[in-house]
């Protein structure tokens, strides 16, 4: 396989069943090629790593939670005095649009605590009680500290480190991550923007409604 440097696939335009251009989202991450038939270059586009964390209720939280379904990820922790409380609201009104667009049964959402030491389960439920998350389409995961900084750092592109000159603590991205059935990265947006997390709507409603 020939492997490319390719942060941002090309968007491909999908024709509509009218004859018009519909828009696609992009393929995000590092992609490799290989050999298709006659000839062409098959592209394998990014998948999101496998992990295995521990859940709300010290039950493992693996990623076969997430197979089959369009998901959306970001990285927390519950002591964060800064972006963490905007984020949360805005993924909380994002949950609950796609609850009254009836989306939620092909949607799931998982928050990785970037601070395992202090996030317990028992911790991150009184979080997402607190955040309002409905804890059966919206998970929480704790676990390993070096994994979970990995799978934010080279998994999902998002920074995530200890820095004690930050608040709480830790460096972190705002961003929600996007990804397709086939756990393929197609956006990010900024969780802290009503703005962007109304795109991210959108861009769910269309992933949906292409069936990727």
């Amino acid at each position: 396989m020939i492997k490319l440097s390719i942060l941002l696939a090309a968007t491909v335009l999908l024709m509509a069943a009218c004859g018009g251009p519909e828009r696609k989202l992009p393929y995000m991450g590092v992609h490799d090629v290989e050999p298709g038939e006659g000839g062409r270059m098959d592209t394998l586009h990014y998948t999101l790593p496998k992990f295995s964390f521990t859940g709300l209720n010290n039950e493992e939280l693996h990623s076969g939670k997430l197979e089959g379904k369009v998901f959306l990820a970001n990285f927390i922790f519950t002591h964060c005095p800064t972006i963490c409380p905007v984020m949360n609201a805005q993924m909380a009104r994002l949950q609950n649009l796609l609850k009254d667009d009836g989306m939620m049964d092909y949607v799931r959402i998982i928050s990785f605590s970037i601070d395992p030491e202090r996030d317990t389960p028992e911790r991150l439920r009184e979080y997402a009680d607190m955040v309002g998350a409905d804890t059966t389409t919206w998970f929480f995961a704790t676990g390993d500290k070096a994994e979970l900084h990995w799978l934010a750092n080279k998994g999902y592109y998002q920074n995530a480190l200890d820095d004690s000159l930050a608040a709480g603590g830790f460096a972190h991205s705002e961003m929600f991550v996007l990804a397709d059935r086939q756990g393929h990265i197609r956006g990010e947006y900024d969780g802290t923007s009503t703005k962007h997390v109304d795109r991210l709507f959108a861009d769910i409603k269309l992933l949906l409604k292409t069936n990727e």
